[in-house]
């Protein structure tokens, strides 16, 4: 098993080698692709305008990032998100 406080201060600092699943825009209150059966939550280490946890499924680590108010630079409202999903390659 990997150290998972290595994994998030790799991921922190720019240094993990992730692999972008899938991105998308969406006014949903949940991270959709991290709902799904199997997904275990390790910890969470974001701050008050992105979310970001670091998940488990069948042995592999994943990185799930929530931009909040997605829209907010463009229409000035906080109405979407920007969900991203990564696999961690280690």
């Amino acid at each position: 098993m990997e150290n998972v406080n290595k994994i998030v201060e790799d991921i922190k600092s720019g240094k993990a080698n992730l692999e972008l699943l899938d991105d998308r825009v969406t006014q949903n209150k949940k991270l959709d692709f991290v709902q799904q059966s199997g997904f275990e939550k390790l910890c969470e280490f974001g701050n008050d305008e992105t979310f970001k946890a670091l998940y488990k499924k069948e042995g592999k680590y994943y990185y799930a990032e929530r931009e909040y108010c997605a829209d907010n630079a463009q229409t000035g409202s906080c109405e979407m998100q920007y969900d991203k999903l990564y696999q961690v390659i280690l």
